[in-house]
């Protein structure tokens, strides 16, 4: 597969379950910008998820974020969703990416998306 059709299956993928998410009425959580496992021994002797993460600097975050909720939005579906990341240079870039995808609300107090913090 070429790096195009990987990120379209990948981008499918995620919108498939945007729509389960909003049929079911479930929270969807985007952990972005982190490298996951960065250090090699620790995942081999202890495994996944043991403290080995850091913070990302992709500088592509907010593109292709925007990217993703622009076509779940065409589609009319995107569910209530809540956004971290552990590089806090993210932090504004995804509070201002929320306030474009909240959904036609009058108020933005009253949002679909959250960012945790």
């Amino acid at each position: 597969m070429t790096q195009e059709d990987i990120v379209k299956y990948q981008s499918a993928i995620q919108i498939y379950l945007m729509e389960l998410y909003v049929k079911y009425s479930w929270t969807m959580q985007l952990h972005m910008n982190v490298f996951r496992n960065g250090s090699e021994k620790g995942l081999k002797e202890i495994g996944v998820n043991a403290g080995f993460d850091s913070m990302g600097d992709q500088s592509t975050l907010a593109r292709e974020a925007v990217k993703l909720f622009s076509e779940a939005e065409l589609q009319n579906v995107i569910p209530q969703t809540i956004l971290y990341s552990l590089n806090p240079n993210d932090w504004l870039t995804l509070s201002t990416l929320m306030g474009s995808f909240q959904g036609g609300m009058a108020q933005k107090n009253s949002s679909r998306m959250c960012l945790v913090v």
